[in-house]
């Protein structure tokens, strides 16, 4: 997926997962688990097209928060 997109969008997409990864550092601090952040950053990132997004389903929502939280606990950035 991430490699089908422009690279401008590449880039963006890497570092907005550094920012969150960093996140995810302090969550002692901030109350943030990495499964609230892909929850919410998923519905952000991943979805479908507008005429399809009532046909999309809670295992395609469950892939996206999925998809999400492995580059969260990765411990690289790509």
């Amino acid at each position: 997926l991430i490699s089908q997109l422009p690279r401008a969008h590449r880039n963006v997409f890497r570092y907005l997962m550094a920012f969150l990864k960093e996140l995810l550092k302090h969550s002692n601090n901030n109350n943030l688990t990495a499964n609230l952040i892909a929850t919410l950053f998923a519905s952000l990132l991943i979805r479908p097209p507008p005429n399809m997004a009532t046909r999309q389903t809670g295992q395609d929502r469950q892939k996206a928060i999925n998809f999400i939280l492995g580059f969260l606990m990765s411990g690289d950035e790509d």
